[in-house]
């Protein structure tokens, strides 16, 4: 049997080639180490029929939760913190849409979108130009873009991110697409800039991304283990469910 860090390797290997089905399953771990940093990376097959990519939200509207308790409530394979939000509101700065349904508006930064035939897409509507939320399974908006046709592109201010903190080095998480229609998740610990976790999608085929919340807000969990610990409450998160023919079902929307 193959040791684990080759079952992933496989299965990065036929995300790229654009094959169907790879021995590590449809959602694949690993830790490696790019440049002089660590970094956790999930990749998740969006072309099976039985993943699933949700957006999760807080349970109260006005009061973050903590990371664990999304977790716990939800139960998912895999959870990442998701877009940036103001800390005294607990409101989101981009919008958040679940199955068709807008959850909360917001009309800043990149997005990660998901459209009902689960095909995935990192989209840049300009700042103020809302997205129609019945086109989309999924979309969180509000990210920052690092990755524009698989080249380093990062431009905070002309995003209208105004916060210093946004492009410091700090713990951060990123999310990308592939041309095969794989989403390639990446956190880590260490203090990095964006660049570095463009290097790091880029390893895996990405070729448009965007970073999502990070800092004290970074947070990342694999099958019961907490990668990535948030210094904060939070407001939103990413999922991954798996089951037999969930890309299917619909997700229930939070109660907000």
């Amino acid at each position: 049997m193959l040791p684990c860090s080759c079952w992933f390797r496989a299965f990065i290997a036929l995300a790229v080639c654009g094959a169907a089905g790879a021995a590590a399953g449809n959602v694949a771990y690993e830790k490696r180490k790019v440049g002089d940093h660590w970094f956790h990376v999930v990749v998740v097959n969006l072309n099976s029929d039985n993943v699933r990519v949700s957006v999760q939200v807080n349970r109260s509207r006005g009061r973050a939760e903590p990371f664990s308790s999304m977790v716990s409530r939800t139960a998912p394979s895999f959870a990442v913190s998701g877009t940036f939000f103001d800390i005294a509101t607990a409101r989101p700065i981009g919008a958040i849409v679940s199955e068709g349904r807008e959850i909360w508006p917001g009309n800043h930064g990149s997005a990660l979108t998901i459209d009902f035939f689960n095909r995935a897409r990192v989209v840049d509507p300009p700042h103020g130009v809302r997205l129609d939320p019945g086109l989309y399974r999924l979309v969180v908006r509000g990210g920052v873009r690092i990755l524009n046709a698989g080249q380093f592109s990062a431009y905070p201010t002309g995003q209208r991110f105004r916060d210093p903190r946004v492009w410091s080095a700090a713990k951060r998480i990123g999310v990308g697409v592939t041309e095969n229609n794989k989403l390639v998740f990446v956190g880590t610990n260490d203090s990095v800039y964006m660049r570095d976790v463009a290097s790091a999608l880029k390893l895996y085929g990405v070729r448009s991304a965007i970073a999502l919340d990070g800092g004290s807000s970074a947070g990342m969990y694999w099958r019961g283990s907490y990668l990535v610990h948030p210094a904060r409450r939070l407001t939103n998160i990413l999922t991954v469910h798996e089951g037999p023919g969930i890309a299917w079902v619909m997700a229930p929307p939070p109660d907000w």
